[in-house]
């Protein structure tokens, strides 16, 4: 019975495939099954996966009709043998260790839900992703929209995945939803990701956030909303977009700042009495707000904290 099982559902990605699965199949840790879901491509990707196969008896390779990538990674789960599950994509590139650390620390770790790692972009964009290593950290972020683990870089139990299936109504920031969800309904489990970067991630025009950044846009004010919810926070819907655009850095009207400054006052001050926001992510998101609209005057009218704030204008300059 192997431990460990990949999960990588691939669409027309014949391009990038082969470096991907050599990317996995050349892992220091060995003990894993591979298992590839092609949802209907219609160049030579399900070709190079069975091709794969053939010289790894790890690799399985399961041909679907097209039905999108939710409901290949929920049968992908159910058909998973291992007790822990990685995610993989077909256009990214794992590092060597990475299956080996993300283990170890998952077993060492018993209150992480979900374990991820640091990212390094490549293709049209290359910078390190960094993210965070706090649970509170991480948590704070949830209620700005933030996807808080790169969804390619995710290890977890099966148990998890089986609990939580992935919703395909939020299609195109499924891995955000399922995020913001888990984390309400688990406040005793961690989300954290190993401070060092054990994947590459493709970056191109056909990827996800580039072609449907508009819907991921409205889904993720969906998922906002919903995760306000749980700690009992019920904003208008005109409350809720001043929110969105804090959370976003949008330039809006003026007549509107000071209204969004109230808005993001009482959330903190509700969110405070369940969670605590020991990084300040509250108060940073507000001043790169106050950033973008050149209203910097406003930086201390709420949230205020004046050695926050004197970082910042040191940093980048003053902005009144």
């Amino acid at each position: 019975m192997v431990i460990l099982s990949i999960i990588m559902p691939v669409f027309n990605v014949a391009a990038y495939l082969g470096a991907a699965i050599d990317s996995i199949s050349n892992q220091t840790f060995g003990d894993f099954e591979f298992l590839i879901m092609d949802d209907g491509s219609t160049d030579d990707t399900l070709q190079i996966a069975n091709q794969a196969a053939k010289q790894d008896p790890r690799i399985r390779v399961f041909p679907r009709e097209n039905r999108k990538v939710a409901a290949c990674l929920n049968e992908l789960v159910t058909l998973a043998r291992g007790k822990y599950i990685a995610r993989m994509d077909g256009d990214d590139i794992a590092y060597p260790t990475r299956l080996e650390k993300q283990l170890s620390y998952l077993r060492n770790n018993q209150d992480v839900a979900v374990v991820g790692s640091w990212v390094q972009t490549f293709g049209e964009k290359n910078e390190i992703w960094h993210f965070r290593s706090s649970d509170n950290y991480s948590r704070n972020l949830l209620f700005f929209g933030v996807t808080i683990l790169c969804h390619p870089t995710w290890m977890l139990t099966k148990s998890l995945l089986l609990k939580y299936p992935y919703l395909d109504a939020f299609r195109f920031i499924i891995d955000r939803e399922w995020l913001s969800r888990v984390a309400s309904a688990e406040p005793s489990l961690k989300f954290v990701a190993i401070p060092e970067v054990l994947l590459e991630y493709r970056m191109h025009d056909s990827s996800v956030s580039g072609v449907h950044q508009q819907q991921q846009r409205l889904r993720t004010n969906n998922v906002i909303d919903l995760y306000l919810k749980t700690f009992h926070i019920n904003l208008s819907a005109d409350e809720l977009e001043l929110f969105s655009n804090i959370a976003f850095a949008e330039v809006i009207e003026p007549n509107k700042l000071i209204q969004a400054g109230r808005v993001i006052e009482l959330v903190q001050k509700t969110v405070s009495a369940f969670l605590a926001d020991d990084h300040k992510v509250f108060r940073e998101k507000w001043l790169r707000f106050c950033w973008a609209n050149n209203a910097f005057y406003l930086a201390d009218k709420y949230l205020s904290d004046s050695e926050f704030v004197f970082f910042i204008e040191h940093k980048h300059g003053s902005h009144s």
